[in-house]
């Protein structure tokens, strides 16, 4: 037997009859539903942060903007995040849509860890996050004046198409 290979085949064995495939209808419609369960488990939360942790060093003194914060957030819920002024509300809404990254702790936007995008990578997955998964709306939201409300909503969308249209071509836009 030197020298041969030898390959082992899993065999299925069937039978027929109404019993079988009706047997075989309800495994597969069981494996669908626990297929489905696991994805709903996985993807349950759109946005999640765990021991979330943003300082600031000012001289000698260091600022907890953000003290071990634990967030999780369900698709289509809506949530408010209150407290007075200096409470770090921005700071927290700056990690959570990756603005800014969080001295210790992880996030997670629709089940991709957001926090390993910061490690300098040529390759960093944040810019695609950003312009697929998240939208903010700021305080000063800074449009083109010469545009209108459409207009500026629609220009990065026209820069998207742009630049695939130019990758596609090999352009390396």
């Amino acid at each position: 037997m030197s020298g041969e290979i030898v390959r082992r085949h899993r065999v299925a064995t069937t039978t027929t009859g109404a019993e079988t495939r009706e047997e075989a209808a309800k495994r597969a419609a069981e494996r669908r539903v626990r297929k489905e369960r696991e994805r709903e488990r996985r993807y349950k939360w759109v946005i999640e942060g765990y021991g979330l942790y943003k300082r600031y060093q000012i001289g000698s003194s260091i600022i907890n903007a953000v003290n071990g914060i634990d967030i999780q957030i369900r698709r289509g819920e809506f949530v408010s995040i209150v407290g007075p002024s200096g409470s770090g509300k921005s700071t927290l809404l700056s990690l959570l849509g990756g603005l800014s990254r969080p001295t210790e702790g992880r996030i997670f936007i629709d089940g991709i860890d957001i926090t390993r995008g910061f490690l300098g990578s040529e390759f960093s997955i944040l810019p695609t996050i950003r312009r697929k998964k998240i939208g903010f709306v700021f305080q000063f939201f800074n449009l083109i004046p010469v545009l209108t409300a459409l207009e500026n909503v629609e220009l990065p969308m026209i820069c998207l198409l742009y630049t695939s249209d130019a990758a596609d071509e090999g352009l390396g836009v």
